[in-house]
């Protein structure tokens, strides 16, 4: 993994990063990723009220895709990326994004795999209790 990394880094050596941001519905101005991005001496390109279909060319040409899964990243719209060497998912599924289209162009795919364990756990338990004492 670090291999790829280092590979990463120097495929962009002298060249401007792009990191797409695309179907993220948590409402923010992406300061966090931005400052983030900045410091890794990328550019935010914010696409998120945009489908993945629609900017196929921003997206062809970032070298890494911020989402939370809410969107598809079929084969498709993968074999597209030509600069892209990570799809990092902010939520704990990954089945929006074709991971083997992925992995045979040698983009890793990342998850949040404890991402709102417990707001998950205490709102089945609320369920539950809601329909043992049957309200609404």
């Amino acid at each position: 993994e670090r291999a790829k990394v280092r590979l990463g880094r120097q495929r962009f050596e002298g060249r401007q990063r792009r990191i797409a941001v695309i179907g993220y519905e948590i409402p923010s101005d992406l300061g966090l990723e931005r400052e983030l991005a900045a410091r890794c001496g990328a550019t935010l390109v914010d696409l998120r009220d945009r489908q993945p279909a629609d900017v196929i060319d921003e997206l062809a040409g970032a070298c890494a895709i911020l989402t939370e899964g809410t969107v598809a990243l079929p084969r498709a719209v993968i074999e597209r990326l030509d600069e892209a060497v990570a799809i990092s998912i902010s939520a704990v599924g990954t089945d929006a994004v074709d991971i083997a289209a992925a992995t045979e162009r040698g983009i890793a795919v990342t998850n949040v795999d404890d991402y709102c364990l417990h707001e998950v756990a205490e709102h089945t338990v609320a369920l539950i209790l809601a329909t043992w004492r049957r309200l609404g």
